[in-house]
């Protein structure tokens, strides 16, 4: 696969690393966590930006019909004999799509014979991830045969992404019931959507206003986002980004 050097631009250097790594953007909280992850993952591994090994991005993704389409940008790292590739819609904001930690394997990765990839296409709530070129949602990931996507609202704290059972956790689970809409790898799901609330998340997510009982009871709102919300994050994404059908 062809691959081309980040776009030139803000210069972070990695303290445990002495590591040069060119972004576009300017950085902002995210990108201390990403560059946080690097410093962790290039000395643990070895790796290089010069072209050949380490960080580099490719603007095209691929389906599952072996088909490559110009979607977002495409970042690969070499992870010892492991690649994980990471895709968003914006090369300003690559660190939205790298891992915080070797824990957060909730990006695309590639492992013998199975891949699944994500595209990230909204910056702010993060709502708009391809998983194996199907089902659009936030992040997935795979436990056996099993799947479950999880809904971030808050785009700083990457590690909400994780099923790490917090109360301010939102996500979707993918059961085996039968969809129209919902698919997983081919495989008819039914999307769910659980939502739970904690005076830690009171800023994070789409606002909402107050219920009458909380108005009444001068409770803090927190903010989360509703199913409602997500079906049309997941209708407009899908109407811009559908995959090709199955023959």
């Amino acid at each position: 696969m062809p691959v081309t050097p980040c776009t030139p631009g803000t210069n972070y250097v990695g303290a445990a690393t002495g590591l040069q790594v060119d972004y576009a953007a300017s950085q902002t909280p995210l990108q201390d966590i990403a560059i946080a992850a690097l410093d962790t993952r290039i000395s643990q591994n070895a790796l290089d930006i010069d072209g050949v090994g380490g960080l580099e991005h490719e603007s095209r993704i691929q389906n599952l019909e072996g088909n490559w389409t110009n979607i977002g940008t495409q970042y690969a790292q070499i992870n010892g004999s492991t690649l994980e590739t990471f895709s968003v819609a914006s090369p300003a904001l690559p660190s939205e799509a790298m891992p915080k930690s070797e824990l957060e394997t909730t990006f695309a990765k590639l492992n013998g014979d199975n891949a699944i990839q994500f595209l990230v296409a909204d910056p702010v709530l993060l709502t708009a991830a391809i998983t194996l070129g199907y089902t659009i949602a936030n992040f997935a990931k795979l436990n056996g045969n099993s799947a479950e996507i999880f809904q971030v609202a808050n785009a700083i704290n990457i590690t909400d992404a994780l099923p790490i059972g917090q109360a301010d956790l939102k996500y979707l689970t993918i059961s085996g019931k039968a969809s129209d809409s919902d698919k997983l790898d081919g495989k008819d799901s039914t999307a769910f959507v659980e939502q739970t609330q904690t005076a830690t998340t009171a800023t994070a997510g789409i606002a909402r206003a107050a219920t009458a009982a909380e108005s009444a009871a001068g409770t803090a709102v927190n903010a989360y986002v509703t199913p409602d919300q997500l079906k049309a994050a997941i209708d407009a994404h899908n109407a811009i980004l559908s995959p090709p059908a199955h023959t």
